[in-house]
């Protein structure tokens, strides 16, 4: 029997995987609706089904345990296909974590909820799903409104700094919620920084700190613009206080094996406030283009060996300082127009960040 890994989804973002995944010996099952992905070009087994969808999988998969040795589910899409994953681990013993815990960690009202009645730092939230319910509450500004679950990252995120953007804002991250619920949360002062780690059995093993690049808009809508590595909380007491919160969370969430990003808001003065928490391998061109960059650890196959149950071996990674700035096509993150700068020292990033921004 081979050994297999399952990957979620076979499009352009997990073609890396894909690739990955088959020059270390495994072979690729590969699940998408989309019979024309690029990806299904390098597996060895097509699943023509929703990744939304976890029980047709698991039965589809039932099918292919003679031939293979399933080794793990690797998935790279945020959101329900999160939830599939774990469904998919559960049915057949493989290393992941618990669906209940991930449906709360992917609703960012559900997360932040659970976090504030489990003292996890984290912003004061109201969730709500309709803009008549905010009427029994008092909003305090500047505020954060974002949809509870999106399936693109920092979409419909907006800035609100009076009464009268409120319900504007609501409406757009009303049209893009999953869930119908939008979050208004308590504005933060500091920078967005996102921590790279694995849980194995339990235990955060962390990677580096990525600095999230964003800028607002006219009408105060958070854009995503890039990510620079290393932080500037790295080798901080910062980063030493991003870690114990770390810990925290995945000790009250009781996870057990998976890539775990966790987005955080930051300052020189105040505890870090989790933000929100991503348990695949993400996107954004980081794993694609900045890390490797930056430096010659190989994260996608060291991501797959913990995954398939290896033990972590993270070594200290010097990473070079390095930037992506996103180039956009109908305001998406696209490849093209993208650039990518290197420099010497995190100042001189910095500072050339300054000028870009």
């Amino acid at each position: 029997m081979r050994k297999a890994v399952i990957v979620i989804g076979a499009g352009k973002s997990q073609v890396l995987v894909i690739k990955k995944a088959k020059s270390m010996g495994f072979a690729v099952i590969g699940v998408d609706r989309d019979r024309n992905a690029p990806g299904f070009t390098l597996c060895d087994e097509k699943v023509y089904l929703s990744t939304y969808e976890s029980q047709p999988i698991i039965e589809r998969i039932k099918d292919l345990m003679t031939v293979y040795d399933l080794r793990g589910v690797i998935n790279r899409s945020s959101g329900v296909p999160v939830v599939t994953c774990a469904d998919i681990c559960s049915a057949f013993h493989l290393p992941g974590v618990a669906t209940q815990a991930v449906k709360k960690i992917i609703d960012k009202s559900q997360l932040i909820s659970f976090c504030n009645k489990n003292n996890i730092s984290a912003p004061h939230c109201i969730a709500v799903n309709s803009f008549k319910e905010l009427n029994q509450y008092t909003v305090r500004y500047p505020c954060i409104v974002k949809p509870a679950l999106s399936t693109v990252g920092k979409c419909g995120v907006t800035h609100v700094e009076r009464e009268k953007e409120l319900e504007q804002a609501f409406k757009k991250a009303k049209k893009i919620s999953v869930t119908g619920f939008v979050n208004i949360e308590e504005y933060i002062e500091g920078r967005d920084v996102s921590l790279i780690s694995v849980v194995r059995d339990g235990v955060v093993y962390p990677i580096t700190l990525l600095d999230e690049i964003n800028t607002r808009d006219q009408s105060g809508e958070i854009v995503g613009v890039g990510f620079a590595v290393p932080s500037i909380f790295t080798n901080q007491n910062e980063e030493l206080k991003i870690h114990a919160l770390a810990a925290d969370v995945v000790t009250t969430f009781n996870l057990g094996t998976t890539i775990f990003i966790m987005s955080c808001r930051c300052n020189f003065k105040d505890n870090p406030r989790l933000i929100e928490i991503h348990l695949d391998l993400g996107g954004d061109l980081v794993l694609d283009q900045l890390i490797p960059a930056s430096t010659d650890f190989d994260i996608v196959s060291f991501f797959i060996r913990v995954l398939t149950g290896d033990e972590p071996k993270v070594f200290k990674n010097d990473f070079t300082p390095a930037a992506i700035i996103y180039g956009r096509e109908d305001g998406l993150i696209s490849e093209r127009g993208c650039t990518l700068i290197q420099r010497n020292s995190r100042e001189e990033l910095s500072k050339v960040l300054d000028s870009l921004l």
